[in-house]
């Protein structure tokens, strides 16, 4: 038996849903995608921001501040072979262990819960998203973002009170 509401097809209620799903489902197969480019590490699941502690979203929009001052910086001009050991450098220094989440930059699913499985997981995340990852450790309390601006890039490393 097929049920029919009709007042919500007009309303174009039904159509909303099927748009919604529709980018759900697109979103979802990008977060898929980018997991594919993590071989390095292995995804547990896709998380949004509720599933994420709370001390993350005030800890990463104080690196978005204006008047914000990088732990480091590097010239713009470097070679990426610097730039890519000036990060590894960073991280390391950062002690973030296995357990990660790393911004994904997808609106539904902002974050995969990883586990890095081999020291080759930062290159692969840069050859995915580019110069500016967003890491967190996951039992470490630590948040390490990376960004790529105008004539530098910068790492902020944050710790959870």
């Amino acid at each position: 038996m097929i049920l029919r509401y009709p007042s919500l097809n007009r309303l174009g209620v039904v159509k909303s849903l099927t748009r919604e799903r529709r980018l759900r489902l697109a979103q979802y197969l990008e977060a898929e995608a980018l997991a594919k480019k993590l071989p390095a590490m292995r995804v547990r699941e896709y998380l949004d921001w509720l599933a994420i502690p709370e001390w993350i979203a005030p800890a990463l929009a104080a690196t978005r501040r204006t008047g914000a001052e990088p732990d480091e910086v590097l010239p713009e001009r470097s070679e990426d072979a610097e730039v890519r050991a000036w990060l590894r450098v960073f991280v390391a220094r950062a002690s973030l262990g296995r357990q990660l989440l790393v911004a994904s930059g997808i609106e539904r699913f902002p974050w995969l819960s990883c586990e890095a499985r081999s020291s080759g997981w930062l290159d692969e995340l840069i050859d995915a998203k580019g110069y500016g990852p967003t890491v967190v450790s996951r039992d470490r309390g630590a948040l390490v973002v990376f960004y790529q601006e105008e004539h530098e890039y910068q790492a902020f490393l944050a710790r959870q009170d």
